[in-house]
């Protein structure tokens, strides 16, 4: 079976031979929405799968006639004219802020350089690596202290006094044989979805090694991605971390030029079981075409597969409205019942984005719900949970949770202002007491049985976060200068901390 999938897609490979690089743009809200906004005018360009690659704008958005005219602001920007093959630029920025509560001066310094490399016919090689020195805001410090972990980041490799070193290091080595097939190796994140979150996956965690196989073809993009993550593994208290993996699905298909429907499953797969056994990993996982669930099910695994689903709707050509589902586990009687039955696990998102609001030019605006229910994501096995590094790998806030963002800014002459909030309720686990909100912890830990397992119930906490963010580009692509205040307020009936900060900085553009 093996064996004829390969053929198959081999004679399909060479059909759509021609000579293709590979140079990806950063996952970066910020820089990535100018690009997003020509996008949109386009027919078939797929907003939802991120980081997205020059070869395939150039090929879905540039050879769109209605828009060439449109896009030469910003081709010099995406498409540089510098034909060189190997390029190298700084990377460095430094930031600081004074936190009027808290009385607080959190700082981000960081300096390296990024390396890409076209001179193998149809092979790029990619790395950004870069040192960082950062004092956290206050209501980060116990945190990483307590994790060693700088969320989004990565591990901290020396401290003192909520100062913090550490190092990003990401890459990737692809070999791209036609114009819309792409073979990859490399360290980093990815995203799928249109929203400010994902319920997919996101790039909330810390960056991971991965092998990636995307075909796009026609109105379908196809994606099969294998990444192997770190996670606390509490079965073993004295092995801090062991080694999981994750073998995801996604299809996107934009069915017409104004309508995009895309599927995606995933499974978590760790090599040791229950008992300590070191199992291996489950080579079934590593067809690109089979469904998951049927697979899980058939070997009796213990491992954990997750199924969603989203889309999108364009209208007059730059407003989109979107939406994800994902399941975990799902009884359609519990449902009916509305008794909160812990095993119907599942989220959804909805949302709309707009680059002309009031059909006022450059004015951009996006508002967007989520909700997650208690114990999605989690597993039996806490191992096998969808996070990595102690952070989950779809929402920031893991599980047990609903949430509502608002982002409207304003671009004049490459100056840009952005307001953005943010307010979230959660239901924060006890000691000993498991709600649902910790994506890490067992399912099995349920404190009050199979039942009253609502939504947001448990430890009531409210997040809201509001931010006044203004930016201008100083260098080209290379730097930009910004400015600007955020405010944030965490209470509950354990918690109740206030912060508001003033920041400024010039920087280079990095991922979000």
């Amino acid at each position: 079976m093996l064996q004829k999938t390969a053929i198959t897609l081999i004679l399909i490979f060479t059909g759509f031979y021609s000579f293709s690089q590979v140079d990806y743009l950063l996952i970066n809200n910020d820089y990535q929405q100018e690009l997003e906004k020509k996008a949109l005018e386009t027919k078939f360009f797929h907003t939802n799968v991120k980081p997205y690659n020059r070869q395939n704008i150039k090929g879905r958005i540039c050879i769109d006639n209605m828009v060439v005219e449109a896009l030469e602001p910003i081709k010099e920007k995406f498409f540089p004219k510098n034909k060189d093959k190997i390029k190298i630029k700084p990377i460095a920025g430094i930031g600081a802020g004074y936190d009027v509560k808290q009385k607080d001066l959190p700082f981000h310094g960081y300096a390296g350089v990024k390396l890409h490399s076209d001179y193998i016919k149809d092979v790029s090689i990619h790395a950004d690596i870069y040192a960082n020195y950062y004092k956290s805001p206050s209501y980060l410090t116990s945190q990483i202290d307590s994790t060693g972990i700088v969320p989004h980041n990565g591990l901290v490799l020396s401290s003192q006094n909520g100062q913090y070193a550490y190092l990003n290091a990401n890459g990737y080595l692809s070999y791209m044989p036609a114009k819309y097939i792409n073979f990859e190796l490399g360290r980093g994140k990815h995203f799928f979805g249109d929203g400010e979150r994902s319920l997919l996956l996101s790039d909330n965690s810390n960056v991971s090694p991965y092998a990636k196989a995307d075909v796009e073809v026609w109105k379908i993009k196809y994606v099969y991605l294998l990444a192997q993550q770190k996670d606390y593994d509490l079965r073993f208290p004295d092995k801090k971390f062991s080694t999981k993996y994750t073998a995801t699905h996604y299809l996107s298909m934009n069915i017409t030029k104004w309508l995009n429907f895309n599927m995606f499953e995933t499974v978590i797969s760790s090599p040791i079981d229950s008992m300590g056994a070191n199992r291996g990993f489950d080579v079934n996982y590593l067809n690109p075409v089979i469904f998951f669930r049927p697979v899980d099910l058939s070997q009796g695994s213990p491992d954990n597969v997750l199924v969603g689903m989203g889309g999108s709707l364009k209208l007059f050509r730059h407003t989109q409205f979107y939406g994800q589902g994902v399941l975990d586990e799902f009884i359609l009687s519990h449902f009916k019942a509305r008794n909160g039955s812990w095993v119907n696990k599942y989220g959804l998102q909805v949302g709309v984005k707009s680059y002309k609001t009031f059909f006022i030019k450059d004015l951009y605006s996006q508002f967007e719900i989520n909700f997650v229910r208690p114990f999605t994501y989690s597993h039996s096995q806490p191992i096998s949970s969808y996070g990595s590094y102690g952070q989950p790998l779809a929402h920031p806030l893991g599980a047990n949770f609903k949430e509502g963002i608002a982002i409207v800014n304003y671009t004049y002459n490459d100056f840009t202002a952005q307001i953005k909030m943010s307010y979230s309720i959660y239901g924060e686990n006890a000691d000993t007491i498991n709600y649902g909100h910790n994506i890490h912890r067992s399912y099995l830990d349920r404190t009050f049985g199979d039942e009253g397992y609502f939504l947001t119930k448990g430890i009531t906490t409210k997040l809201a976060y509001a931010e006044l963010k203004m930016w201008y580009p100083i260098v080209d692509d290379l730097f930009f200068a910004e400015a600007g205040v955020a405010y944030r307020k965490q209470s509950s009936a354990i918690v109740n901390e206030e912060n508001m900060m003033f920041f400024i900085g010039i920087k280079s553009p990095i991922s979000n």
